[in-house]
């Protein structure tokens, strides 16, 4: 889907962003692997030592993608490749936050505090997803300080040495932060 199929755009690359899928004219190899690596291959192999099968906090509203899917398979996903549970899945993001400060449930730290903002919306006022907390998608969309120098300049030792680690990791000889700084 890298650039479009027989059904359409969806899920494809921006085209802005397609040059950097052709590692003939960058020196930059860049795909979707590290998510197959630090994410689904070790929860596939901790669900084959285990027999355990994840339990996963994504909400249908988080993405048109996750919308779709979610409206096909519902919450849980028994004959997948990956079966799994998302009992949040139907909930939108607003209406847990919510929930949490009615049931006065506590959330970890990095979110900020639930609360409302001025046109009465529920918000977190720290971080508002909590995926791999090195991935690169999407970070050019966001406004300074990113999630990348927040993770520099966060007050918690082991934030900042995780981010230390992730932009000296290299790929063809260039080193994460690099490859960031060319997008």
């Amino acid at each position: 889907l890298l650039r479009g199929d027989e059904r359409g755009k969806f899920g494809m690359l921006a085209k802005k962003w397609q040059y950097l899928a052709d590692t003939k004219s960058t020196k930059e190899d860049i795909s979707e692997q590290c998510c197959d690596v630090l994410k689904k291959e070790p929860l596939d192999t901790y669900s084959k030592k285990t027999g355990r099968q994840p339990f996963i906090g994504i909400t249908q509203d988080e993405s048109f993608k996750r919308e779709n899917q979610y409206n096909h398979t519902g919450c849980n996903i028994y004959d997948g490749h990956r079966p799994k549970s998302q009992p949040l899945g139907f909930w939108p993001k607003e209406e847990i936050i919510r929930f949490v400060v009615e049931k006065d449930i506590p959330i970890c730290s990095v979110y900020g505090e639930a609360k409302r903002d001025l046109q009465g919306n529920w918000i977190l006022t720290g971080e508002q997803r909590t995926g791999c907390i090195v991935c690169g998608f999407g970070c050019h969309l966001e406004s300074e300080p990113n999630r990348f120098q927040r993770l520099r300049d966060s007050d918690n030792e082991s934030h900042r040495k995780i981010c230390e680690f992730a932009m000296g990791i290299k790929n063809n000889g260039v080193t994460y932060e690099e490859a960031l700084n060319d997008c």
